[in-house]
């Protein structure tokens, strides 16, 4: 059996790589579109799964007696006549003030309920 040539290995190689090649990229395209259509199917199932929250909120809009429950709760509306009150949190705790020179006035100040201007002015 005779020898192969190197130009010969050389096409054969070259020959595989091409055909290889050739192959390899529809293959990656399959599969980029693959998952591409895969993101498209879960991005449908999220507005789906939207769209029947939106519906349902949509048919309690609907609803007369819903409407004046919501005005009632998140509005604090009532009717003519009627005497609506709101119940406020409790004030926030006053921050603690350090001793020492330039915060004595401040402690003076915040206990008055004015602001101090600092001595000199």
């Amino acid at each position: 059996m005779p020898k192969p040539r190197k130009t010969t290995i050389g096409l054969v190689v070259a020959t595989l790589l091409c055909v290889g090649y050739v192959m390899f990229v529809p293959a990656r395209n399959y599969f980029d579109q693959q998952a591409a259509t895969r993101e498209a199917e879960d991005e449908l199932e999220r507005l789906d799964q939207e769209m029947a929250q939106l519906r349902e909120r949509e048919a309690q809009l609907e609803d007369p007696d819903h409407i004046v429950r919501e005005a009632r709760e998140r509005f604090n509306l009532g009717y003519p006549g009627e005497e609506v009150y709101a119940v406020l949190p409790a004030p926030p705790a006053a921050l603690p003030i350090p001793t020492g020179w330039p915060f004595d006035s401040l402690r003076g100040a915040a206990a008055a309920g004015t602001v101090a201007t600092p001595p000199g002015n």
